[in-house]
């Protein structure tokens, strides 16, 4: 069956929203000013990428709706140490809490040395090697699990993908919480193998319908982490008549990505809180 991950975004934006209120009541209450009035976001985008907009817009809608300011900084064209250069001066500037540099970056700059420049209470997707905080789209999965009430100690789970921001994050995630896990790409041989034995099954590879209904365990529980166009069409990584075999499959729209936003409101939040007051968000 498909599982409303609409919910799940909706209840981590109030959340969100009222944390932020109380935080503005307790500085009108205590007489002690907040150190930045609102938190603001400012995205990074370079080059033309239709996910990267899509994803941005989301932001943007999102920001509007629980009061974060949210600013474009959008670069046609940019070299790899004045994207740097630019990083550097939103790091210096009081006025922004928090900066989301949007993946993926043209092929001649290093992603690693862009996230590297990232100041890191501004980080709001834990790109930096030192940052502490869990990139969004990891969180969101773990929250989609949490959703589902299953125990995941000693469950087989398999993700299929080893990215910075989802599978790398994941891993530790799942890790300590005692799942057995096993990381997989495109290129891992004889991938039915993993897969047909996974409980739960995390796809983020940007690969069209790839995983078809033979390749899953019955019962088993199935996130679908891809966005991917197919003429007008946005499809996941997951057949959707994997719907009819799994427990649970997230939808694609309108599924993980719903919750990545979110939970992006969750880490700016945080970001905004430890310049403004010194302490992190409180939110679970």
């Amino acid at each position: 069956m498909i599982l409303p991950c609409r919910p799940i975004a909706e209840r981590i934006k109030k959340e969100v929203k009222r944390e932020l209120g109380n935080l503005s009541e307790v500085s009108l209450r205590t007489k002690v000013p907040l150190r930045i009035e609102v938190p603001h976001l400012v995205s990074v985008q370079v080059g033309d990428n239709k996910g990267v907009r899509i994803y941005a817009d989301a932001q943007k809608k999102v920001c509007k709706e629980i009061g974060i300011r949210y600013s474009t900084q959008y670069f046609k064209d940019i070299s790899e140490k004045d994207l740097i250069s630019f990083i550097q001066k939103l790091n210096s500037d009081k006025d922004v809490s928090g900066i989301i540099v949007h993946l993926p970056l043209p092929a001649d700059i290093q992603p690693k040395r862009v996230s590297a420049a990232l100041k890191l209470e501004k980080d709001v997707e834990g790109m930096h090697p030192r940052s502490d905080v869990v990139p969004c789209t990891a969180l969101a999965i773990m929250e989609i699990l949490k959703e589902t009430k299953i125990k995941l100690r000693g469950k087989e789970v398999v993700i299929i993908g080893n990215s910075d921001c989802v599978g790398k994050p994941l891993f530790n995630l799942l890790l300590d919480r005692m799942a057995t896990l096993t990381s997989c790409n495109i290129t891992t041989r004889d991938l039915i193998s993993h897969t047909q034995r996974a409980d739960i099954l995390i796809v983020a590879v940007g690969k069209p319908n790839f995983i078809k209904p033979e390749m899953v365990k019955k019962r088993a529980v199935v996130i679908d982490v891809g966005i991917n166009y197919v003429g007008n069409r946005v499809v996941g990584d997951v057949d959707r008549k994997v719907e009819k075999k799994a427990r649970f499959l997230t939808p694609v729209p309108g599924g993980v990505g719903l919750i990545t936003t979110a939970m992006l409101m969750k880490n700016t939040l945080d970001c905004f809180k430890l310049q403004a007051t010194g302490y992190r968000s409180t939110l679970p």
